[in-house]
Formats: structure tokens, C-alpha cells, sequence
């Protein structure tokens, strides 16, 4: 898969709020791992078996885990 990379610090000069400028880092991932989880909640609710959706989610959460 490829990645995507944004400049660092391009939000703060553009003075946008984020999850972490609003929350700090620990909740703003703690937020992200929230919501990888009811992603897959949905998912499995609703008998979707879709490989690529999985896999996203499972990319997402692992970037957020590499960032303890």
C-alpha cells in the first residue's frame, strides 16, 4: 500500500484545530483506536466481508499503535 504523507506542521501553520492540538496525543489516539474498533463493529454487524475495508482498518490501526 502506498503512503501518503502530509507536510509536518502544514495544519498548524494553516491554524486548522486537529484532534491532538484539541485533545493531546493519548486521546486523540485513544479517539482513533475508538473508531478503528466501531468500524469493524459496523462491518461485522452487517456481514460485510470486504477484504480491502478489513485491511484498511487494520492499516489505520497499526500506524496509530506505532506512534506509542
Amino acid at each position: 500500500m502506498e503512503e501518503i504523507d502530509k507536510t509536518p506542521g502544514k495544519d498548524i501553520n494553516a491554524e486548522k484545530s486537529t484532534y491532538v492540538s484539541m485533545y493531546g496525543i493519548d486521546e486523540a489516539k485513544k479517539q482513533a483506536l475508538f473508531l478503528c474498533d466501531k468500524a469493524c463493529d459496523i462491518l461485522n454487524s452487517n456481514n460485510i466481508k470486504s477484504e480491502i475495508l478489513i485491511r484498511i482498518v487494520e492499516k489505520i490501526s497499526e500506524g496509530i499503535n506505532k506512534c506509542s
